[in-house]
């Protein structure tokens, strides 16, 4: 039996660790009343501790094989713990008790402890297992914020890989085509040149005039030249006639 009881002893100091989402870079505010703010910023979680920053106070160091911390506990035991339980040698003397702090609602289980002396109460939500708020005579200390907040770290959306075999969408023909021009008509497309040679200018050469025809002759004809070889007979013979007369 005792066998039993110092392997179940070392299997819950084996399994005690911070909650998941205690990690480097998380910043817990709370509110003291009196008193002001106080801060705990995680620098690094090791598998036998957690270094924080406390501002103002110093730099604690959380034993990260126990059941709770300086504002967090076990949450899976915190989820699983009953009425009358203990933990860390706090007694859970009432569950599912509603706290509103850093603008949200917490069900959370209320415990008590005597602490440096004086009678401490404390609510921590069972689901998280963050210390929700802290009561001692003298003064209230209660949640202010957390950052980054629960849940944000799935707030970006992440691309999903394209799988092989998944049809893609095909870009539509007309998206290649370059835009037409005002009249409607697609621009001719230039033939590529030869590598080395002068590219031709944009602009066309202006056609040659066409050669001028033959152009009409519109002088008068030479009145001393005969208009013919018969007239010109005629007139011979008739001189001839009229000198033989004479």
């Amino acid at each position: 039996m005792r066998k039993i009881f110092l392997l179940l002893l070392l299997v819950s100091f084996v399994l005690a660790a911070p909650p998941d989402w205690v990690k480097q870079g998380v910043k817990i505010t709370y509110t003291a009343t009196p008193g002001g703010d106080v801060s705990y910023e995680v620098l690094s979680v090791s598998a036998t501790e957690v270094k924080i920053d406390q501002s103002p106070g110093g730099a604690p160091t959380d034993n990260a094989s126990a059941d709770s911390g300086s504002f967090w506990y076990d949450k899976s035991k915190t989820s699983t713990l009953s009425q009358d339980d203990s933990i860390d040698g706090w007694k859970i003397f009432e569950k599912d008790v509603v706290v509103t702090a850093a603008g949200k609602s917490w069900v959370t289980l209320k415990m008590k402890k005597t602490l440096f002396g004086q009678q401490t109460e404390r609510w921590v939500d069972k689901e998280t297992g963050l210390l929700i708020k802290q009561a001692i005579p003298s003064q209230t200390v209660l949640l202010k914020s957390i950052n980054p907040p629960f849940g944000s770290e799935s707030a970006t959306p992440v691309p999903s890989p394209i799988l092989s075999g998944t049809p893609q969408p095909q870009p539509s023909p007309s998206d290649d085509l370059p835009p037409l021009p005002s009249d409607g008509q697609p621009s001719p497309t230039p033939s590529p040149q030869p590598s080395g040679q002068p590219t031709p200018s944009n602009t066309s050469a202006p056609s040659p005039a066409p050669a001028p025809g033959p152009v009409p002759d519109l002088k008068p004809p030479d009145s001393n030249v005969p208009c013919c070889p018969i007239a010109f007979m005629l007139l011979i013979l008739g001189f001839v006639v009229y000198r033989h007369k004479n």
